[in-house]
């Protein structure tokens, strides 16, 4: 969604993390049980010990309760999803690129891309990138023979 009208601000993502409470439940309790491994033999004899991140929205909390560690999932928990599909091609773009029913714009980047693929985006979005050079250069009479 958009952040404001002002086109230099970040839009607002919200991917619906921890929308079932038991989701978030059970994350924290993972999270816990992982870091329990500092009271292993070995870590103990290597003086390990867990870092606070300090987190501003966690300060109420105590380090290592189980509402700290529902915060902190809250907090850190990322995707290694990439962003993709927002302006699917074939819904939103045509096979050039145009948005529909909007003179004058393209859209060339992961937007586009009409479903998450299997691996990293990178190349399939130089793809993209070499689509639109191509096909302004055609536009605009750029082509040479």
């Amino acid at each position: 969604m958009l952040n404001s009208t002002d086109p230099e601000d970040s839009p607002l993502i919200d991917l619906g993390y921890y929308t079932n409470e038991r989701d978030l439940d059970r994350f924290a309790e993972y999270v816990e049980h992982y870091n329990a491994i500092i009271n292993t033999s070995y870590y103990k004899s290597i003086n390990a010990e867990l870092v606070d991140p300090e987190l501003e929205t966690c300060k109420g909390f105590k380090m290592g309760s189980k509402d700290y560690w529902k915060c902190y999932v809250k907090e850190m928990a990322t995707t290694l999803y990439n962003f993709a599909g927002t302006c699917a091609l074939g819904s939103v773009v045509d096979s050039e690129l145009r948005v529909n029913g909007v003179k004058n714009l393209r859209v060339a980047d992961a937007s586009v891309i009409p479903t998450n693929i299997g691996s990293g985006i990178q190349g399939t979005v130089m793809v993209i990138a070499q689509k639109i050079s191509d096909l302004l250069a055609k536009d605009h009479n750029l082509c040479s023979k």
